[in-house]
């Protein structure tokens, strides 16, 4: 046998484990919804990371080809401040998450 407490609350009758029940879904959707949120801008970070080191070790390989191609790396400053920015970046979300 389930029992259940009901009460009149503004004129309308109103069953506490019902009620708890849509409460507990809210806040476990919610608390979903903020570890996906994490998940996912841990995921975009990671992706972020791996594209600025296929970045990273397409530049070293081009360098090693020799000084006919060392010529067109005019980029690799723009390499360094983006390497730079991404390690800002993941140390500022590692703080963000772990506060």
């Amino acid at each position: 046998m389930h029992l259940t407490s009901v009460s009149l609350v503004f004129g309308k009758f109103v069953c506490y484990d019902e009620l708890s029940k849509h409460i507990s879904f809210i806040l476990g959707a919610l608390r979903t919804a903020a570890c996906l949120a994490l998940a996912l801008t841990a995921c975009l970070a990671a992706m972020i990371n791996s594209f600025v080191h296929v970045l990273m070790y397409t530049y070293y390989g081009l360098s090693a080809l020799g000084p006919r191609v060392q010529k067109y790396l005019w980029w690799k400053k723009y390499l360094t401040r983006v390497q730079l920015v991404c390690y800002h970046v993941s140390i500022c979300q590692t703080v963000c998450v772990e506060n």
